[in-house]
Protein backbone atom coordinates (compact mmCIF):
# COMPACT_ATOMS: atom_id res chain seq x y z
CA UNK A 1 0.00 0.00 0.00
CA UNK A 2 3.00 2.70 0.80
CA UNK A 3 4.45 1.70 -2.43
CA UNK A 4 1.61 1.86 -4.59
CA UNK A 5 1.32 5.78 -2.78
CA UNK A 6 4.92 6.39 -2.99
CA UNK A 7 5.04 5.23 -7.04
CA UNK A 8 2.15 7.18 -7.89
CA UNK A 9 3.22 10.03 -6.29
CA UNK A 10 6.62 9.80 -8.32
CA UNK A 11 4.86 8.64 -11.81
CA UNK A 12 3.51 12.46 -10.55
CA UNK A 13 6.42 14.21 -10.22
CA UNK A 14 7.97 12.71 -13.01
CA UNK A 15 4.84 13.70 -15.13
CA UNK A 16 5.17 17.31 -13.97
CA UNK A 17 9.39 17.59 -14.74
CA UNK A 18 7.75 16.69 -18.35
CA UNK A 19 5.17 18.78 -18.58
CA UNK A 20 7.11 21.70 -17.43
CA UNK A 21 10.18 20.60 -19.50
CA UNK A 22 7.43 20.62 -22.51
CA UNK A 23 5.77 23.89 -21.59
CA UNK A 24 9.57 25.37 -21.47
CA UNK A 25 10.35 24.28 -25.05
CA UNK A 26 7.02 25.17 -26.46
CA UNK A 27 7.01 28.33 -28.30
CA UNK A 28 4.33 31.17 -28.05
CA UNK A 29 3.78 30.04 -31.62
CA UNK A 30 2.81 26.23 -31.37
CA UNK A 31 0.73 27.02 -28.51
CA UNK A 32 -2.66 27.07 -29.70
CA UNK A 33 -4.03 29.57 -27.67
CA UNK A 34 -1.00 31.83 -28.94
CA UNK A 35 -2.50 31.61 -31.95
CA UNK A 36 -5.95 32.96 -31.37
CA UNK A 37 -6.65 36.36 -32.92
CA UNK A 38 -7.96 39.08 -30.21
CA UNK A 39 -11.36 38.64 -31.55
CA UNK A 40 -11.34 34.67 -30.67
CA UNK A 41 -9.69 35.67 -27.30
CA UNK A 42 -12.90 37.55 -26.69
CA UNK A 43 -15.61 35.06 -27.89
CA UNK A 44 -14.66 32.63 -26.15
CA UNK A 45 -13.99 34.88 -22.93
CA UNK A 46 -18.08 36.14 -23.73
CA UNK A 47 -18.80 32.47 -24.30
CA UNK A 48 -16.95 31.30 -20.51
CA UNK A 49 -19.19 33.88 -18.62
CA UNK A 50 -22.66 32.55 -19.99
CA UNK A 51 -23.85 29.69 -17.25
CA UNK A 52 -24.84 27.31 -19.52
CA UNK A 53 -21.28 26.71 -21.13
CA UNK A 54 -19.32 23.76 -20.43
CA UNK A 55 -15.65 24.68 -20.13
CA UNK A 56 -14.32 21.47 -20.88
CA UNK A 57 -16.08 20.91 -23.84
CA UNK A 58 -15.61 24.66 -24.75
CA UNK A 59 -11.72 23.77 -24.39
CA UNK A 60 -11.91 20.72 -26.23
CA UNK A 61 -13.85 22.14 -29.27
CA UNK A 62 -11.46 25.31 -29.96
CA UNK A 63 -7.95 23.22 -28.76
CA UNK A 64 -7.21 25.36 -25.38
CA UNK A 65 -6.96 24.19 -21.97
CA UNK A 66 -9.28 24.76 -19.46
CA UNK A 67 -6.85 26.82 -17.72
CA UNK A 68 -6.56 29.49 -20.56
CA UNK A 69 -10.53 29.62 -20.49
CA UNK A 70 -10.46 30.26 -17.05
CA UNK A 71 -7.83 32.46 -16.78
CA UNK A 72 -10.33 34.64 -20.09
CA UNK A 73 -13.25 34.08 -17.98
CA UNK A 74 -11.57 36.01 -15.71
CA UNK A 75 -9.85 39.01 -17.41
CA UNK A 76 -13.74 39.44 -19.07
CA UNK A 77 -15.31 39.27 -15.68
CA UNK A 78 -12.62 41.46 -14.23
CA UNK A 79 -13.35 44.12 -17.31
CA UNK A 80 -16.94 43.96 -17.36
CA UNK A 81 -16.55 45.12 -12.79
CA UNK A 82 -14.33 47.48 -14.22
CA UNK A 83 -17.12 48.90 -16.84
CA UNK A 84 -19.83 49.18 -14.75
CA UNK A 85 -18.00 50.64 -11.46
CA UNK A 86 -19.34 53.35 -10.78
CA UNK A 87 -16.53 56.46 -11.50
CA UNK A 88 -14.44 57.46 -8.88
CA UNK A 89 -12.89 60.45 -10.64
CA UNK A 90 -12.07 63.16 -8.26
CA UNK A 91 -13.83 60.80 -5.60
CA UNK A 92 -10.71 59.90 -3.26
CA UNK A 93 -9.75 61.16 -0.19
CA UNK A 94 -7.41 64.26 0.11
CA UNK A 95 -7.20 64.27 4.10
CA UNK A 96 -9.54 64.04 6.76
CA UNK A 97 -9.86 67.17 9.51
CA UNK A 98 -10.64 66.21 12.90
CA UNK A 99 -13.53 68.15 13.65
CA UNK A 100 -13.24 69.43 17.42
CA UNK A 101 -15.61 72.21 18.89
CA UNK A 102 -12.67 74.52 18.73
CA UNK A 103 -12.14 73.88 15.12
CA UNK A 104 -15.79 74.33 14.23
CA UNK A 105 -15.48 77.91 16.54
CA UNK A 106 -12.73 78.72 14.13
CA UNK A 107 -14.21 78.11 11.30
CA UNK A 108 -17.28 80.36 11.67
CA UNK A 109 -15.33 82.81 12.96
CA UNK A 110 -13.90 82.98 9.55
CA UNK A 111 -16.89 82.11 7.97
CA UNK A 112 -17.91 85.92 9.14
CA UNK A 113 -15.26 87.99 9.34
CA UNK A 114 -13.17 86.27 6.21
CA UNK A 115 -15.72 85.47 3.96
CA UNK A 116 -17.78 88.27 4.96
CA UNK A 117 -20.87 85.83 5.35
CA UNK A 118 -24.14 86.37 7.81
CA UNK A 119 -24.96 84.69 11.11
CA UNK A 120 -27.85 82.89 8.85
CA UNK A 121 -25.38 82.22 6.12
CA UNK A 122 -22.39 80.49 8.60
CA UNK A 123 -25.97 78.73 10.40
CA UNK A 124 -26.64 77.06 6.92
CA UNK A 125 -23.27 76.43 5.97
CA UNK A 126 -21.96 74.74 8.73
CA UNK A 127 -25.20 72.59 8.99
CA UNK A 128 -25.82 71.99 4.81
CA UNK A 129 -21.64 71.05 4.25
CA UNK A 130 -20.86 69.40 8.04
CA UNK A 131 -24.08 67.96 9.18
CA UNK A 132 -23.96 70.18 12.30
CA UNK A 133 -26.78 72.25 13.79
CA UNK A 134 -26.01 75.76 15.49
CA UNK A 135 -27.99 78.63 16.41
CA UNK A 136 -27.90 82.17 15.78
CA UNK A 137 -27.81 82.90 19.02
CA UNK A 138 -24.69 80.76 19.62
CA UNK A 139 -23.64 82.37 16.43
CA UNK A 140 -23.97 85.95 18.03
CA UNK A 141 -22.11 84.37 21.62
CA UNK A 142 -19.26 83.08 19.82
CA UNK A 143 -18.80 86.36 17.65
CA UNK A 144 -19.28 88.48 21.00
CA UNK A 145 -16.96 86.15 23.07
CA UNK A 146 -14.55 86.06 19.86
CA UNK A 147 -14.75 90.26 19.98
CA UNK A 148 -14.23 90.07 23.32
CA UNK A 149 -11.23 88.20 23.75
CA UNK A 150 -9.73 90.15 20.64
CA UNK A 151 -10.60 93.97 22.19
CA UNK A 152 -8.47 92.42 25.16
CA UNK A 153 -5.48 90.79 23.17
CA UNK A 154 -4.95 94.54 21.36
CA UNK A 155 -5.73 96.70 24.76
CA UNK A 156 -2.44 94.26 26.05
CA UNK A 157 -0.62 94.77 23.10
CA UNK A 158 -1.01 98.55 23.14
CA UNK A 159 -0.08 98.59 27.16
CA UNK A 160 3.67 97.01 25.64
CA UNK A 161 3.78 98.97 22.39
CA UNK A 162 3.31 102.18 24.94
CA UNK A 163 5.90 100.70 27.35
CA UNK A 164 8.00 99.97 25.01
CA UNK A 165 8.18 103.26 23.49
CA UNK A 166 9.30 104.65 26.90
Amino acid sequence: MISGQSEGICGALILSALCSAQNASMTSSSCPAAKLEPGQRMALAIETLSKDTNISRLAAANDVSRKYLYQQKDKARDALQEAFAPSSAGQEVLFSIPVTTAWLDQFVVTLTLTCHSSYRGAVQFVRDLLGVSISLGGVHNLLKRTATRALGLCARQSEIVENWAL
